[in-house]
């Protein structure tokens, strides 16, 4: 146990150097950074790139809250300037910082907003990307046969811009999600047209990245000297490239196939080889299969100790995974919880909204029909009125007619009587 500690806290210590000259490094350049956005006198592109970077380079994996507010600042610059690629590149920044959280709803939002401008600027190759982005998100949740439907849309663009790294990355895409399936036919193809496209741009870690991926499916098989035969060509590119992170994941690999072969002693030398690349890089998940690999080889040769050691290891490391990955289902959950209830509030606002125009409606029409109901009174009343004064016209030229008749008659009396006298 104390030689454990010791171990632990030398890893702690390396840990510790490494994190502060990275993060010493990263203060540095995001200084530079930070001074050409802040700098009117650059080019807006060049000032958009420098933010970007920001949110990418020092917040997205750190502080993905940050990196979307940075992202904002970006997307209301470049809005400002008309720049609409650049606006979606920020709205992309926005969606990967909610992926990062695990809020996938407000991921695929941002995304789809993205999207939509790209289409506004025919930007085929950026939608192609921004498709895989959302491929993944449905290949975290398992749905894998709408992942596998984005990466083929991905694909498809990129073979019409002829985008061969963008072929070789989404071939080797859905070649995974078959291996999960089980469907190794499939997944060899795809990883077989991904192999030979990565092979003809010189891509050295994707190549080593695919061989890997082969010797997986023939694992899988028990085809074990054709995995063990990948595994090393893959190995040695990985050294080339001083992938030490690859390295470990491989190494790990090949030591699965001696434990099943019965090589105690070429298990253990490659676990171990293994873990020390794991620790120095910090990558726990290898941490966590190395010592759980030498924690099975170490029992089964009788050593005892050293298989308590690496057994407290694996389980060490083993919660910790098991910890971040709670946080980000109870993270996922809240906002998922949190989108649930936006959704139930903006049903709430849509159906008042709804009904307060329909009783705006209502009373439009209840307004219209009175106004029609008293212009249609208006005119009977106008018209009652109307024949009133016809009527009495008509009375009033009778009477007129009788009296002209009155007064002729009265007159010729009068002549006939002066006659007479």
């Amino acid at each position: 146990m104390h030689l454990q500690m010791k171990k632990t806290f030398a890893l702690s210590t390396i840990l510790i150097s490494f994190c502060l000259s990275l993060s010493i490094s990263a203060q540095i350049n995001l200084d530079s950074l930070w001074d050409i956005w802040n700098d009117p006198n650059q080019s807006d592109i060049s000032r958009l790139e420098a933010i970007k970077k920001i949110a990418w380079d020092g917040y997205i994996y750190s502080d993905p809250e940050k990196a979307f507010d940075i992202a904002q600042m970006a997307y209301d610059f470049a809005k400002s300037k008309g720049l609409k690629k650049q606006m979606a590149q920020a709205l992309k920044t926005q969606g990967a910082a909610f992926y990062i959280q695990a809020d996938y709803v407000n991921a695929l939002n941002f995304y789809a907003r993205g999207i939509t401008i790209l289409e506004e600027v025919g930007d085929k190759r950026e939608i192609g990307h921004t498709l895989n982005n959302i491929g993944v998100i449905y290949k975290e949740q398992g749905e894998y046969a709408s992942a596998i439907d984005l990466y083929t849309q991905s694909l498809a663009i990129m073979e019409e811009v002829g985008d061969k790294r963008g072929i070789a990355n989404y071939l080797n895409n859905i070649g995974l999600i078959y291996t999960k399936q089980g469907e190794y036919t499939a997944a060899m193809d795809f990883y077989t047209r991904s192999l030979a496209i990565k092979k003809e741009i010189g891509d050295k870690k994707g190549i080593s990245n695919t061989l890997n991926n082969i010797g997986l499916i023939y694992k899988d098989q028990g085809e074990y000297a054709l995995a063990m035969d990948f595994y090393t060509r893959s190995l040695a590119i990985k050294k080339e490239i001083a992938d030490n992170l690859g390295i470990a994941h491989t190494l790990n690999n090949m030591s699965n196939i001696y434990y099943s072969q019965g090589d105690n002693t070429s298990t253990i030398d490659h676990s171990q080889r293994a873990l020390t690349l794991a620790q120095e890089t910090g990558h726990v998940s290898e941490i966590r299969d190395a010592a759980n690999t030498l924690y099975i080889a170490y029992k089964a040769t009788g050593m005892y100790k050293l298989a308590l050691e690496n057994h407290e290891l694996y389980v060490e490391t083993k919660k910790a995974i098991e910890k971040e990955e709670n946080q980000r289902e109870v993270m996922r959950q809240k906002y998922k919880y949190h989108y649930e209830q936006k959704v139930i509030v903006d049903k709430a606002a849509h159906i008042l909204e709804s009904s307060i125009q329909k009783s705006k409606l209502e009373k439009a029409k209840t307004q219209q029909l009175t106004l029609i109901s008293g212009l249609v009174i208006l005119l009977i009343f106008l018209s009652f009125i109307y024949n009133r004064y016809r009527v009495i016209k008509r009375q009033q030229l009778i009477i007129l007619r009788q009296n002209s008749k009155l007064s002729i008659a009265t007159e010729v009396e009068k002549k006939s009587n002066q006659s007479k006298s």
